[in-house]
Order: structure tokens, then sequence, then C-alpha cells
């Protein structure tokens, strides 16, 4: 029997004939079945009936913690994982502007509010920021949450009409953007203002009802997430979102955001993160010659691995010498006059190597030989 002490609270109530939990402040649940009770396994700790003047048993065995009775071999069962430390960090825009129908030439950045909606004459607005990650957050990070809180600093003298908003991701680059064009250079979005699906994604990647003046935030959904994580992983396509509402061909639906411009009032991403451990560098610890064939060893990296060659150290294609493995070790048939190899992490799904390892100090590739095959090599 565990101690149940790193599950602060956790007791069954028969008083109160329900299974109740609270408080899991150093683990995060991981599985919640409750057989016999629900149809659905469910996340909800609330709800699993107790008969009064019924037996249960608690056991406590590999992390995992089961309610059962006499009749019932499994009644109710949490298990549980440990999970990273998670860290936060606020970010605001690197860049912001609005795209006004009625100035449809004129670039907006530089004001200190931005517009989304329509406006009292029936004129769209939308609005776009970009959150520079880059330097931010670590490669190794881990998005679990995020969030986007922006806040309304103007509405229509008459109040408006209440309207949801969007957040989609932009698919092109945008630099001084206006309504007709994307960049300075002139380069026109596909049509004026932007299109759903080729300039700004047909996905929606969080929503919000707004009103009157005031701050509100884009909860963290599955496609926030991914967002902020691609970003992270491919900077060249960070081009933010677009902000518009839902009801724009409405008039009044338009409201003012505090802009980067404003910094008491500006929007404010909130990102969750946990940091995975990172793989200690390929480190080539020996080189055997035997015969006609070399046994390389090294350490660290992350599998799969390939050893690969070629000719000459400075150009041509290395060439995979065989199948990738898991195993830190290799015996590599010799041919010609002279080689060179190194190894890489692949990524299983493609056997492709992962170019991002290649940037880490790996050491030269080595050269072997025909004439001192039989030599010890050494490390590298």
């Amino acid at each position: 029997m565990e101690d149940l002490s790193p599950w602060n609270n956790y007791f069954v109530h028969a008083l109160t004939r329900s299974v109740v939990s609270l408080d899991f402040s150093q683990q995060k649940p991981e599985m919640l079945d409750l057989r016999g009770i629900k149809e659905q396994p469910t996340e909800s700790y609330e709800g699993a009936e107790i008969d009064l003047g019924t037996v249960y048993s608690l056991s406590i065995t590999n992390s995992c913690m089961k309610v059962s009775t006499p009749h019932s071999a499994l009644l109710l069962a949490f298990c549980f994982t440990h999970q990273a430390s998670a860290k936060t960090v606020i970010l605001q825009p690197s860049e912001d502007t609005t795209l006004h129908q009625t100035t449809p030439d004129s670039y907006l950045a530089s004001q200190a509010n931005l517009a989304a909606g329509s406006t009292m004459q029936g004129a769209k607005t939308r609005a776009l920021l970009r959150f520079d990650l880059k330097g931010t957050l670590p490669t190794n990070t881990t998005i679990i949450a995020a969030t986007l809180t922006v806040k309304v600093t103007k509405q229509p003298s008459s109040g408006g009409l209440n309207s949801t908003f969007d957040l989609r991701r932009v698919l092109t680059s945008w630099g001084e953007a206006t309504w007709n064009v994307r960049s300075a250079s002139s380069e026109a979005w596909s049509l004026p203002g932007g299109r759903l699906g080729t300039d700004f994604s047909s996905q929606v990647s969080a929503s919000t009802p707004i009103r009157d003046r005031g701050s509100y935030t884009f909860a963290t959904t599955p496609s926030l997430v991914t967002d902020v994580q691609q970003w992270l992983i491919k900077p060249e396509e960070n081009f933010g979102w677009v902000l518009l509402s839902q009801a724009e061909s409405t008039r009044e639906t338009a409201r003012r955001f505090g802009s980067r411009e404003d910094p008491a009032n500006t929007s404010n991403l909130t990102v969750e993160y946990t940091l995975a451990p990172i793989a200690e560098p390929i480190h080539i610890t020996d080189i055997t010659v035997q015969n006609d064939a070399a046994t390389r060893t090294w350490t660290g990296g992350k599998p799969s691995f390939q050893v690969q060659r070629r000719a000459a150290v400075h150009e041509g294609t290395w060439v995979p010498t065989g199948d990738s493995r898991q195993n830190r070790s290799v015996t590599i048939p010799l041919e010609g006059t002279a080689a060179f190899f190194r190894v890489a992490e692949v990524t299983a799904a493609t056997e492709m190597p992962n170019m991002r390892s290649f940037s880490k100090a790996h050491g030269m590739p080595h050269r072997i030989r025909r004439v001192s095959r039989r030599a010890h090599i050494g490390s590298l």
C-alpha cells in the first residue's frame, strides 16, 4: 500500500453518496474509469453513486488508486502520471495593424487602437496581430495552453451590436498592410481585405463574444495551441492571427481594441508550456577496424539512428549504409580506398535525417583509409 499523501484530499464520502476528489496539486489524472456507473469514461470526479452499508476497499498500486466492492472487481480507478512543472510567458504583439475598408490604402499601424467589425456606415474592418516567439521560448518547448486577451477601448456611440469575434491564422506574410495590399511593395491580398481559405485560415482558432468596453479572453483551444507550437517550430511561417467579427456584414459591430502603441491596453498572449529533456549530442566513442569491416560505437542522441557515408568530407551526397537502428553500435563493411562516415538522427516515419540534430556539434565525420583499416581508429 502506497502513501496517499501525494494525492491531497482524496476520499470516499459515503454520507453524501458520492466519490469526491480534490486538489491533485502535484499530479494530473490520466484516466478515470467509472465502469458500471457511467456508460463512457469521464473526467468528472463527481456522481459515482455509493450505496450505504456497502463495504468499499481502497488500494494504491503502481500510481493507480482503485475502489472496489465484493460485487465489483473494479468500481472506479484513477491513474496518475507525473508532469513536468509548467511555465508561463506573457507576450505583447511585435506587429499589429488595422485593415479598414473606408481607407483602403492607409497603413494604420501607428494608431493607438485596432478595429474589427463593421462601422456605422457598414464599412468592414479587420485587425492583424503577430507575436514574435523567436528567442522567447526554447526549441524544446511543448505548448500546453495559449490564451489571447484583448481590451475593447471604444465602441459605437449607440452602444453598438454585440457579436462573436474569431481568431484565424494568417496564411501569408504581411508588413505595412492595408485593406488593398499586404506589404509596402504593393503585394495584393487575394481579395481586398483578405480572403478566407487563401489569406486567412478557413478554420477558426478561437472565438469569444465581445460586447462593451473591457477585457476579453480567447480561451485556449487545440487550434490555438497548434498555431503557437507550429510558429515556434517554423518561425518563418508565423504570420499571426486576424481578428474579425462573425457579424462584420452587420452595421455597428465594430470595436476598437488597444494596440501595441498603447501598452496599457494592448493585447496579451499568455503561453503555458513545459520543457522536454534535451538529448545529449551524439558522440563517437570508438571505431574498431577488423578485416573488411569497421565497428562504430557512440553515445547520446535520440533514436532512431542511421550511419551514412560519402567519398569526400565536404561534398557529395550522404548515402545510408543500412536501415535505421535503435542501438548505438553498428558494423560497416569497408569498400574502396577511403570513405567518410557520420551518425545521424532520423525520423522513423520518413527515414529522413532530423536536420535540427545536425546543427549540434557531432564532430567531423571520420575517414577510414583502406591501408589503416586494421588499426584502432579511436574516438572523434
